[in-house]
């Protein structure tokens, strides 16, 4: 196994705008983590731009020490914005607001959207909401972009990445 700070490639499925499946090669220290005890990239303090605690837990197997802060960002659709350039905006605008509260500090900003037929569905705010979400998408294939931030001092990178998501016709 790698030590951590050695580039791991990782190869990652990545589907454009188009639909069409791209295979991307991409450096990443997240694979040694997990032989890490604790991990605080490069001793600095490590910050979960989110209150969710699915991204809490996923972060968690990859680094020991970290803390969640939600941004309370605007999450409204900026008119014309695609889907992919909307979760890359928040997942950005989530980094920025914590990192200025901790500027010496890693941040971690993520947003997620469920996309259809170009549509951006909003997460659901009741068990009605979500009934009706997953009503409109039985039976349909649908994407879920995730767009991802990682800013400090030292670097800012943000990616994009989209899943496609077949639902069966169920009742």
């Amino acid at each position: 196994m790698a030590q951590f700070g050695s580039w791991v490639p990782v190869e990652l499925g990545i589907t454009d705008n188009d639909g069409v499946a791209q295979r991307r090669d991409v450096a990443s220290r997240a694979l040694c983590a997990p032989a890490i005890p604790t991990l605080s990239w490069y001793d600095r303090m490590v910050i979960l731009a989110s209150q969710s605690p699915r991204r809490a837990e996923l972060l968690g197997r990859l680094v020991q020490e970290f803390q969640c802060e939600p941004a309370h960002v605007d999450e409204s659709i900026i008119s014309g914005e695609t889907p992919s350039v909307y979760v890359s905006r928040l997942s950005q605008a989530k980094a920025s607001v914590v990192a200025a509260r901790y500027p010496d500090a890693v941040v971690i900003g993520a947003d997620t959207a469920v996309v259809l037929r170009g549509q951006i569905f909003n997460k659901p705010e009741s068990t009605s909401d979500a009934r009706a979400m997953l009503h409109t998408l039985r039976g349909e294939s649908h994407q879920v972009l995730t767009g991802l931030t990682l800013l400090s001092p030292a670097f800012c990178h943000s990616e994009v990445v989209s899943t496609n998501v077949c639902f069966a016709a169920v009742s």
